[in-house]
C-alpha cells in the first residue's frame, strides 16, 4: 500500500477534531515525549491493516523525532514563550497567527516524512495491525493505564 500525504492529513485532521483524541495525544506528548504525527499515522496504517516491522517503526520515530526536535519544538515552545510572557504586546495576536501557521507547516513536514520513508518500506498486510501498541508499550514504555485510556477514546471514535 502507498499512503497519498493528503489523504493521511485529512484524516488527521478528522481523527484530531475529537476533543478526547486531541487531549489523549497532547497528554502522550507532554507525558511521555509521544510525536503526535507519529501516532496519527501509526492509528492511520492500523486502520489500513498496514503492520510495521519493528525496525521500520524505531526509523520513523527517530527520522520524526530528529525533524521535531530541530524543527517543529522550537517554535511551539517559542510560540508558548511568547503566549504567556507577550500577551499584551501591540501586535500579539499577528505574531501568534503567524507562528502557528509556521508551527502547523512543520506538522505537515512531519507528515511528509513519515509518507515519504513508508512508502519505501514493504509492509505485512495484516487484519489485526497494532503499530500505535508497539510505539506506545514496546518504545515509550507507556502504563497500562494510559494505554487503555487511549484506545478506550480510540474505539469510541472508530464507532
Amino acid at each position: 500500500m502507498k499512503v497519498d500525504t493528503n489523504k493521511f492529513w485529512q484524516f488527521s485532521i478528522e481523527l484530531y477534531r475529537n476533543s478526547d483524541v486531541a487531549e489523549q495525544l497532547l497528554s502522550l506528548q507532554e507525558r511521555y515525549h509521544a510525536n503526535v504525527n507519529l501516532c496519527l499515522f501509526l492509528i492511520y496504517l492500523d486502520k489500513h491493516q498496514q503492520q510495521l516491522e519493528i525496525a521500520q517503526l524505531k526509523t520513523l520515530q527517530h527520522d520524526v523525532e530528529q525533524f521535531s526536535a530541530t524543527y517543529t519544538r522550537p517554535l511551539r515552545t517559542l510560540r508558548h514563550t511568547f503566549k504567556y510572557n507577550l500577551k499584551n504586546s501591540e501586535h500579539y495576536a499577528a505574531l501568534r497567527s503567524s507562528m502557528l501557521e509556521a508551527e502547523l507547516s512543520l506538522e505537515k513536514q512531519e507528515q511528509q516524512l513519515l509518507v515519504t520513508a513508508f512508502n519505501d518500506f514493504q509492509c505485512a498486510h495484516q487484519s489485526s495491525a497494532s503499530n500505535l501498541v508497539v510505539y506506545l508499550e514496546l518504545l515509550l514504555k507507556l502504563s497500562k493505564t494510559d494505554l487503555d485510556q487511549i484506545f478506550t477514546v480510540l474505539k469510541k471514535v472508530a464507532s
